[in-house]
């Protein structure tokens, strides 16, 4: 969750106030076969990381996510946080795991943001 702080904080900051073309969703996915039992615990704890006007973009997800589904999405470390920049199709347009690196790495997830928004107000 703090690695993946890295990036959704700043993108929020970026977008969040002025532009209600972008949405912010985080997953949280754990697909091991006990985790369902203390999910709740797990949901509390989580929800303690994340400031509360954020808690209605969260999701928990517990079962059914293997390693088909995985190796589908790309996750190659179930132990990495991963951010997708997904389209108005549902198409990932971008992908990155853990920390920001550089400056450069946000940067390029600004501008292709940015390209995203203008492409789809051209098709409007």
């Amino acid at each position: 969750q703090d690695l993946l702080s890295q990036w959704v904080k700043p993108f929020l900051d970026e977008y969040e106030t002025e532009n209600n073309d972008v949405q912010v969703l985080e997953l949280s996915i754990a697909s091991k076969w006990y985790i369902k039992y203390i999910s709740g615990l797990l949901r509390n704890k989580l929800k303690k990381t994340i400031e509360p006007s954020r808690h209605q973009y969260f999701y928990n997800i517990y079962e059914n996510f293997n390693n088909k589904d995985r190796e589908i999405m790309g996750l190659d470390n179930p132990l990495a946080g991963y951010i997708f920049l997904i389209d108005h199709q549902g198409k990932i347009r971008g992908k990155a795991s853990g920390g920001i690196s550089s400056p450069e790495e946000f940067t390029q997830l600004v501008r292709l943001t940015d390209e995203l928004i203008q492409e789809q107000k051209q098709q409007q």
